[in-house]
């Protein structure tokens, strides 16, 4: 379900954006009163509507393979958003203004990718800084294991030693544990898109 509501969420966002897309168009050929550009634009804007409401129906009625449903969203909004690309690209003037717009759109992607390096960077060390822990909590409590077996061994019959054996046994198995959700941690961050 978390990677189902992740796609419907980055749909949503890619959404926003192309009808960003779309209000600029509408604003320009209004601009010019560009009547058949205006007609397109409005077809477009019906079509973002519908595929908005097909997302809602298949988040409502979708509990059958996920895959096929992607794969049917996907195609459509290739579809959608290759009109509204045609369309900009026939009706968008590369004039001062776009350039500026396309240039700034580059600086914020730019910033975007340094920003998702950083915090990329800051997860993993934080990821690693964790797993080093826990190994070294593991390795420490291993080490207490062996050493307090060995006593408890040269004299078996010394309950005390027993007690400490017991205790570093548990103690062991905790920190493995420990060690393991850590290691699942890892793989589990590893293996998100």
């Amino acid at each position: 379900m978390e990677r189902e509501e992740a796609y419907e969420a980055q749909l949503k966002a890619q959404m926003r954006a192309t009808e960003a897309r779309i209000d600029e168009l509408e604003a320009a050929a209004r601009a010019r009163a560009a009547k058949d550009e205006m007609e397109e634009i409005s077809g477009l804007r019906r079509r973002c509507d519908q595929f908005r409401a097909r997302l809602a129906d298949v988040r409502e009625r979708s509990r059958g393979d996920w895959g096929e449903v992607r794969r049917e969203l996907e195609q459509e909004w290739i579809a959608f958003r290759a009109a509204v690309g045609d369309a900009r690209r026939r009706f968008s003037e590369w004039d001062a203004a776009r350039e500026r717009r396309f240039n700034a759109h580059l600086d914020q992607v730019d910033a975007a990718i340094r920003r998702s390096n950083a915090e990329d960077a800051e997860v993993a060390a934080d990821l690693r800084v964790g797993l080093v822990a826990a190994r070294d909590a593991l390795r420490g409590k291993a080490n207490e294991a062996r050493s307090r077996y060995a006593a408890w061994r040269d004299r078996r019959t010394d309950r005390k030693l027993l007690a400490d054996l017991e205790r570093s046994e548990e103690e062991l198995d905790d920190a493995f544990d420990e060690y393991a959700v850590a290691r699942e941690s890892v793989r589990n961050r590893m293996q998100r898109p």
